[in-house]
């Protein structure tokens, strides 16, 4: 079964990369899609993460709730979403 990850961002530095990169080493074949949610981070975590075609950036202009993110991606046809 093939799993969608949906991680929410804002400001989180090189901790990002860190769990794309072990996401990605760890997949197995497993996942079907990575959505980064950014929320109008300020710093460096957008920067110099991993080139994939099931990579997918979103980028906010202002800082939103969880449950504005859920409703965000409810529009995406996803099957097994998990939120980090």
């Amino acid at each position: 079964m093939k799993t969608d990850i949906i991680i929410v961002n804002w400001n989180t530095g090189n901790y990002l990369k860190e769990c794309i990169l072990s996401l990605i080493e760890f997949n197995n074949g497993n996942i079907n899609s990575i959505i980064i949610v950014d929320n109008n981070s300020t710093d460096n975590s957008l920067e110099d993460l991993p080139s994939k075609d099931f990579i997918k950036l979103i980028k906010e202009k202002k800082i939103m709730d969880l449950e504005k993110h859920v409703i965000l991606v409810q529009n995406i046809p996803l099957k097994n979403i998990y939120f980090f």
